[in-house]
Formats: C-alpha cells, sequence, structure tokens
C-alpha cells in the first residue's frame, strides 16, 4: 500500500462505521490532514461542509455535537449510534496505518544492515502472545501489520533498522557513567557561602567569650 486509499477500503470494511461509497471523501481528508493526529482531522472533517441545522442534530440525537451533513451521510447505521467515535476510529485507523507502513518501508530499505527490530509503543495482546516485541529478525523475515488477530482500532507495531537500535541500546547502557553531574544553582552556592562564614563568625565569637571570661 503507498497511498491512502487502500487504508481508507481496509478500514471501511474492518471497522464497518463509514459506507463504501464515501471512501473518496475520508481519503479527500486524509491526504488534506494527515500530518495530524486522526482524532483531529476526524474533528475537521465533522465541521467543514454544510452544517447541519439545529432541528436536524435534534432529530438524529446528536446535542450539541457538531456535525456537517456530508460526514452524517458519509456514516452507516452503525456509525451513527456515536458518530463521534466512528469518525474519529476511522481516520485513527487511516493515518496510523499510512505513517506506519511508511516508516516500516524506509526501515527495510536501509543498506546498512540486513537486521531490523519488531517494536510496538502501544502493543496488542495478539503481538505480546506473538514472541515478536524486541525481536531481531532478517528483513526477509519480517512480519506485515497489523497481524491478522490484531484486536486494536489502530496498529503501531513498526520496524526499524537494526543499527538505530542497537546504538540506543549502548548509549541506555553508557549514560549512568557518563552522565554530567548537575551542578547546583549560584544561589545554592551562595547560601552555602553565607552559612559557611556565619559558621566562623559565629565560632569566633565563642572563642572570643571563653577568652574574655
Amino acid at each position: 500500500m503507498t497511498g491512502y486509499r487502500d487504508y481508507v477500503d481496509e478500514a471501511i470494511a474492518e471497522l464497518g462505521f463509514i459506507k463504501p461509497d464515501a471512501a473518496v471523501w475520508i481519503e479527500e481528508h486524509a491526504k488534506r490532514y494527515g500530518r495530524g493526529h486522526g482524532g483531529d482531522v476526524a474533528r475537521t472533517a465533522r465541521t467543514m461542509g454544510t452544517p447541519m441545522t439545529k432541528g436536524e442534530r435534534s432529530e438524529a440525537g446528536l446535542g450539541n455535537l457538531k456535525m456537517t451533513r456530508e460526514a452524517w451521510d458519509a456514516l452507516t447505521d452503525l456509525g451513527k449510534q456515536d458518530p463521534a467515535r466512528a469518525l474519529s476510529d476511522t481516520f485513527i485507523r487511516v493515518i496510523t496505518g499510512y505513517n506506519r507502513d511508511r516508516q516500516n518501508r524506509e526501515a527495510m530499505s536501509r543498506n546498512d544492515d540486513p537486521r531490523v527490530v519488531i517494536e510496538a509503543w502501544d502493543p496488542c495482546p495478539e503481538f505480546l502472545s506473538s514472541g515478536l516485541k524486541n525481536t531481531v529478525v532478517a528483513k526477509t523475515d519480517a512480519p506485515t501489520f497489523p497481524l491478522p488477530a490484531c484486536s486494536r482500532v489502530s496498529c503501531d507495531c513498526r520496524i526499524r533498522p537494526y543499527y538505530d537500535y542497537e546504538r540506543e541500546m549502548v548509549m541506555e547502557i553508557d549514560a549512568p557513567d557518563h552522565a554530567p553531574k548537575r551542578r547546583k544553582s549560584l544561589f545554592g552556592r551562595l547560601l552555602r557561602a553565607v552559612g559557611w562564614v556565619f559558621g566562623v563568625l559565629l565560632l569566633l565569637g565563642i572563642i572570643s567569650n571563653m577568652m574574655t571570661n
């Protein structure tokens, strides 16, 4: 998959919130605003267009939720049960999937090492049970995401170049021994100096009193 359309079709088929004939509408918003988070794109999509009237929103049971007629018409009966969530989940799945695979393709195209590392920021139970977390595999053996049994709305499993992963691990191991010591603030140093001077003066005063007595 190299364009948004494949991810739109996949999200429509898997989630069931959007009518298939609204795929172009989803794709256009993904292309235009896909640099943002899917939830933000969904809010933009349901507020840009022809606004539903207060009466239309009331009849649809939307309350004060802003919604355009285009967004409402794009929803299936299932999607209309919770339209804000339906649109948000759909755009999150589309945009996360597109960005995930783009990053994974970049990792696979690196020629400095034939190995890659399998990771996930927020792994699903299926990913954890697969034993793939933080495994190093040959590029030819790298799996395709999402996994067939993935239960998440969006999959953030990713493939990273092994060189980057190894470098991070080395930095993490070396960090405690090479971490710079925290310098005390100027106020702290002045406070200590004042305390030291006061202590010396107090001691000298005690000695003076002892000698005079």
